[in-house]
């Protein structure tokens, strides 16, 4: 929020701090995956969704370095103004990566809810064991 964190000094620590962001579901979804990994060795909505979220964090990733890098803005001086700059990139990555993810989340939605109706409703698909 203040001013001079938003200079160029601290581009690498504003990108970081992106690329963190999108490395915080790393620990959740490998603990997810060590309790229901038979479930998701024979789903194809699973693993959909969990490779969503791994293209999610690809995404984070690649346009927090761009960005960070300053490419390709670096190698093009004064061509990439208007279009094309590292942040616009980034922006148009992490705006990628949110439509990713909600496409992941509605596949584990339509799984939870087809396995719900499959058994009853005794199981929620993620492991809960709530119903309702």
């Amino acid at each position: 929020m203040d001013d001079k964190f938003g200079s160029a000094a601290y581009r690498p620590i504003r990108a970081t701090a992106f690329a963190i962001f999108g490395l915080f579901g790393i620990v959740p979804s490998l603990h997810w995956l060590s309790l229901h990994y038979d479930e998701f060795s024979s789903s194809f909505d699973l693993k959909t969704s969990f490779i969503s979220l791994v293209i999610m964090g690809v995404l984070y990733i690649t346009g927090a370095s761009l960005y960070a890098a300053r490419i390709p803005e670096r190698f093009f001086p004064g061509k990439c103004d208007l279009f094309l700059h590292s942040h616009q990139i980034f922006h148009v990555l992490v705006t990628a990566a949110a439509l990713v993810h909600y496409y992941g989340i509605n596949v584990l939605v339509w799984h939870v809810k087809s396995s719900k109706s499959i058994e009853g409703g005794e199981k929620n698909g993620l492991g809960t064991g709530a119903s309702g």
